[in-house]
């Protein structure tokens, strides 16, 4: 979230200096406008297209708009024109667009290529001139060949990294991998190729194959001669963050800022007034930051008048400059104010000694504290929460988050309707005012819900709020492994217009997949630490036209079973479609009825009939009922390299299979998950050539999961079945090295096959990136 953080104000101080820049477009919009109805048919017609994912409402897209216009306006007349489109990725219609390029924020630029078969990340200039310069690039070969000393004039400059390949001749495996790394990582960096070294502005001369990148920092080129794809990449991710990064407000600054921030390493960020003090500090501080290099800690100097995002995130005021913060990997931050440079070494020497002790920031704790929800900061949190002898609701939250407006009014109801008991708390706590201990509390998004009950025990459940109708009902929006989707926290149902009147609706134990709570019209979501029954009733038919005809039976059944272990809820079709979504149903369905049991198995009634509803509840509790097992269609096409298996497929593919499989649970909204999806790509690949592995994926939230066999908690979740039918867990670390040995070690290997690990097979190590939570 650090990373996302900084990113963000880096985008803030873009938009705004484009805001000063902006020209007028030429007339006649020339950025196509794609939606769900034509977004393929354009984009197939296309080997080249940039795509802008935007919201109307986000201000940064608007910021950008007419920058963009004036580049598509310009690149339509290039050479070779330069499709720029724009698809509006928060119109419901586009959902499925934005879900399918994962889309996390806005603006998101893609580049398609071949008609969309092949997507990289935008990551170019923000501004008109920069983005034509930027796609004109992206447009020619992912490498340029360098034949003259003008030819690297003309490539090669003192304000960016360019990374040229030193070859005898443009052919063999070295030449090949340079060529896929290039292709590879186009949107990222550029790239030459060259048969004679002499031509290149710096370096010796080489007599076999080297990678030199170029840089306008430090040493200005460093030389590499492992070819190897994985090994490239990493080199050139290292020698691409400058021994000290410099925070202003030049744009050529921007990605390596980025870079500084993405890092896995502690950050050391000095704030001072450039304009009186950079020439004082500076020296001294690149000395410390190249005592340490390779010891886990970067280096960054900030100009404080334009960092002041930076102070109002880490709660801190202008006349505490010159400072210096640190922040370890764990999101501790260490701070030394009004320093001069001679204390800059003693500092961080103190610091890397563990000397220095932890800057904890935090609002003061509120004199008066009587609204319904009270308020937490990290002074009062121990006293509050940690320490208390209370059952404790607690929001992290962000005063800017939408989401958080959303919930506030309906956290003010759960307060109103717990107020008269003095066992129960529900509060929040501004995260973005008061730092969070991340040893108790993963607060990866806002808003985060918290429970801890009076004996200590936690619960935590991650919402966004979804506008249903004249109601707010929250729902899961992501969940981390250690996180139980459905049981975290459940829900029931009290009417805010009737509460305390025996409604049909009132305790219908909400036990579900955290997709959706299902609700009555005029109902107040109620969040509870656990369900109250073992067995869910759900009857959905259409409130206008069928409720006076289904409610009285329903209520007849659910008054016979009362206290019998099964809850009952009446749902409005209208109002309930993520239900419908969950289940994988159709509208066309209702009336329909369905009863989730503790185990998470459905049982399913469409198209009933008033008269069905008593009949069909008795067959269900005497056991007749079959469970209804959800799956997606079984592919007709399935050779990617990582298989998909959906549950109609599970028995031949994976449990009755004479293969050696491993099997992810995965749920497309799970950001876990994405960090892992080129992972599994190339494990898959590599145990391509061996028929007796499979590497499989399984779509968890389209598909149910036999809980009989697969114990699925969250995303990702991995199990490996070997031919044997042995059955094991994966828990290792998410690594290509990791999986692929764990695979190894436990595969059934049949006496004709030959080894994985032949030198055909062998691997670089590869250093896995950081997996970080998404909001």
């Amino acid at each position: 979230m650090e990373a996302r953080f900084w990113s963000g104000m880096l985008v803030i101080a873009v938009a705004l200096l484009a805001l000063l820049n902006v020209s007028a477009a030429e007339e006649g919009e020339k950025v196509l406008t794609l939606d769900h109805s034509n977004f393929s048919e354009i984009v197939s017609k296309h080997d080249f297209i940039v795509v802008e994912f935007y919201a109307p409402w986000c201000g940064h897209c608007k910021s950008l708009a007419p920058e963009y216009e004036k580049a598509a306006s310009i690149l339509s007349s290039h050479e070779t024109p330069i499709a720029l489109a724009k698809v509006d990725a928060n119109e419901e219609s586009n959902k499925e667009l934005a879900t399918e390029f994962q889309i996390q924020g806005f603006p998101t630029i893609k580049i398609l290529r071949n008609g969309g078969k092949s997507i990289q990340d935008y990551n170019g200039p923000r501004e008109a001139d920069g983005i034509v310069e930027y796609l004109k690039k992206q447009v020619g070969p992912a490498s340029s060949e360098i034949k003259s000393v003008e030819d690297a004039a003309s490539l090669i400059d003192e304000k960016n990294v360019f990374i040229v390949g030193v070859f005898p001749k443009f052919s063999g495996e070295e030449y090949d991998n340079f060529m896929t790394l290039a292709e590879k990582l186009r949107s990222d960096y550029s790239f030459g190729h060259t048969l004679d070294a002499k031509l290149l502005p710096r370096g010796e001369l080489v007599n076999k194959p080297a990678l030199r990148l170029f840089k306008p920092f430090d040493e200005l080129f460093v030389d590499s001669q492992d070819f190897q794809v994985d090994a490239m990449e990493k080199f050139i991710g290292e020698a691409t963050i400058p021994i000290l990064t410099i925070w202003n407000d030049d744009p050529a600054n921007h990605p390596y800022i980025n870079k500084f921030f993405d890092s896995p390493n502690a950050k050391a960020m000095l704030f001072v007034n450039f304009s009186k003090e950079q020439d004082l500090f500076q020296p001294k501080y690149k000395e410390v930051a190249a005592l340490y290099k390779g010891k886990g800690i970067s280096f960054m100097l900030g100009d404080v008048d334009v960092t002041q995002n930076a102070f109002q995130y880490f709660g801190l005021k202008g006349d505490q400059a010159p400072l210096l913060i640190i922040q370890n990997a764990e999101g501790l931050k260490y701070l030394k104010a009004n320093l001069e440079p001679s204390q800059i070494a003693p500092w961080v020497k103190e610091y890397m000694d563990g000397i220095v002790k932890p800057f904890i920031r935090s609002e003061p704790v509120p004199q008066v504290n009587n609204e319904p929800v009270k308020v937490v900061v990290r002074d009062s949190l121990e006293d509050t929460v940690l320490n208390s002898a209370k059952n404790v609701l607690l929001e992290f939250y962000a005063p800017w988050c939408g989401h958080c407006k959303e919930l506030a009014p309906i956290l003010d109801e759960v307060a109103i309707f717990f107020e008269k008991d003095p066992d129960v708390i529900i509060a929040k706590f501004d995260a973005t005012a008061n730092d969070v201990p991340s040893e108790t509390f993963d607060v990866q998004g806002f808003p985060t819900l918290y429970f801890r009950s009076s004996s200590g025990l936690s619960w935590a459940h991650q919402v966004r709020v979804i506008l249903v109708g004249p109601i707010i009902v929250p729902s899961v929006a992501s969940a981390t492994r250690e996180q139980k989707p459905g049981v975290l926290a459940h829900c029931f149902f009290v009417s805010s217009a009737v509460a305390g009147q025996d409604q049909v609706h009132h305790n219908a134990g909400c036990a579900l997949h955290p997709y959706f709570c299902p609700i009555h019209e005029t109902s107040s979501v109620i969040l509870q630490q656990q369900s109250r029954n073992a067995h869910t009733a759900m009857l959905f038919v259409n409130f206008s036209k069928e409720q006076d005809l289904f409610q009285p039976k329903y209520k007849e059944v659910a008054a016979l079973y009362k206290g019998k272990g099964i809850s009952f809820m009446l749902g409005d079709v209208d109002v309930t479609q993520n239900a419908f979504q969950y289940f994988g149903l159709k509208g066309d369905q209702a009336p329909l009825l369905i009863i989730q049991n503790a185990e998470g198995l459905k049982y399913l009634k469409a198209n009933l009939e008033p008269s069905q509803i008593a009949p069909w509840v008795k067959e269900y509790m005497d056991g007749i009922v079959k469970p209804f097992i959800r799956s997606e269609p079984v592919p007709q096409v399935n050779n990617e390299p990582v298989k998909v298996v959906v549950r109609d497929s599970l028995e031949d593919t994976v449990l009755n299979s004479a293969k050696n499989v491993l099997l992810e649970f995965y749920a497309p909204w799970c950001g876990h998950c994405k960090e892992l999806a080129p992972i599994l790509d190339e494990v898959a690949i590599f145990f391509e050539k061996d028929p007796d592995v499979i590497i499989a994926k399984f779509d968890a939230t389209a598909n149910d999961v036999p809980s009989e066999t697969f114990d699925v908690q969250g995303f990702p979740t991995l199990y490996f079945r070997s031919s044997s039918g042995n059955l094991l867990q994966y828990e290792g670390d998410r690594t290509k090295e990791d999986i692929i040995e764990f695979i190894q070690t436990n595969l059934d290997k049949p006496a004709h096959s030959t080894s994985v690990t032949s030198e055909a097979g062998k691997f670089d190590s590869i250093k896995a990136d950081s997996i970080r939570d998404e909001l």
